[in-house]
């Protein structure tokens, strides 16, 4: 990482010589490049196969000092366009057609390629029930989109009828195929808090990474 990072560092420094407009234009490739490292950094792990249906195909890796593992999903289909994927992604009331357990979505705040969300979800008694304060930052170049996703738990108050998730971030990778079709992948990475049952942890990893793909492939048609 300290071979990617260093050169980032002098890159900023040598920003100041600039004058305006190349100090814009400037500023918009170093961004790319961060999202582009933090996607990279995000994804080198030690991967094992833990679940698949048809071409989906999920995987876990363990994190160091946190009892939470990381999920990653990926498939390719024969259908499907980035803009279609995109609309999707960008339709923050309709994330329940896809997002497993998710109960509400509503944005909370629109600017530029940032979209703050806000999402609740139903747990299984006797686990209290979570909401999750999402802001997703959306990278198109060319042929590819990823979306970056962080969770902001103090964007707004606590609503006492939900634990409020603290810890989330999650990455979404999706490349157009030469001709039709394209490839997917969501990694993501969670601590609910609370007290979780073994058993929904591992289904948090396992099944629902699954499930999330099966049912965002199927509205891409």
């Amino acid at each position: 990482m300290t071979l990617i990072i260093l050169p980032l560092i002098k890159t900023f420094k040598a920003i100041y010589s600039l004058n305006t407009i190349q100090k814009t234009k400037m500023k918009k490739v170093i961004f790319l490049l961060i999202m582009v490292f933090g996607f990279l950094s995000f994804n080198i792990d030690n991967w094992e196969k833990v679940n698949s249906e048809g071409d989906i195909i999920v995987y876990n890796t363990k994190v160091e000092g946190d009892k939470f593992k990381k999920s990653k999903v990926e498939t390719t289909i024969n259908y499907g366009s980035i803009n279609k994927a995109e609309k999707i992604l960008k339709d923050i009331s309709n994330y329940a057609k896809w997002q497993p357990k998710c109960e509400s979505s509503k944005s909370l705040k629109i600017k530029g390629n940032k979209i703050t969300l806000y999402l609740t979800f139903g747990a299984p008694w006797p686990v209290s029930d979570r909401d999750l304060i999402l802001e997703s930052t959306f990278i198109r170049e060319k042929n590819k989109l990823i979306v970056k996703s962080t969770c902001k738990p103090k964007f707004q108050e606590k609503n006492d009828a939900y634990v409020r998730i603290t810890y989330s971030e999650s990455f979404w990778e999706i490349e157009q195929k030469d001709g039709e079709g394209l490839f997917l992948r969501n990694t993501s990475h969670s601590n609910p808090g609370g007290n979780i049952p073994a058993w929904l942890s591992s289904s948090a990893v396992e099944d629902i990474p699954l499930e999330l793909m099966q049912k965002f492939v199927k509205l891409l048609k």
